[in-house]
């Protein structure tokens, strides 16, 4: 059995990614949306001027952006003109 405070299986594999990605933001897709998470949601939202979400009462400390894969392109234009 899991512990309760274990992370998910998609957390696990988000954590793995972001450590080999280092300071890079990481777009992490799920489903039609790529999803940002921690710090990396904090710099998306300062750039594009939008406000935070959370997943769950649980995970207090887990920011997130949604971008859907229609918009990512301009998503990421806007965010790399303003880093």
């Amino acid at each position: 059995m899991a512990r309760a405070d274990a992370p998910t299986p998609m957390m696990a594999q988000y954590r793995r990614l972001k450590e080999e990605a280092g300071d890079a933001l990481l777009f992490y897709r799920m489903g039609d949306f790529f999803e940002l998470f921690f710090d990396d949601a904090k710099v998306a939202s300062a750039c594009l001027d939008i406000a935070l979400t959370k997943r769950g009462e649980d995970a207090p400390d887990i920011r997130i952006e949604f971008f859907d894969d229609i918009t990512i392109e301009a998503t990421l234009t806007v965010i790399l003109e303003l880093l």
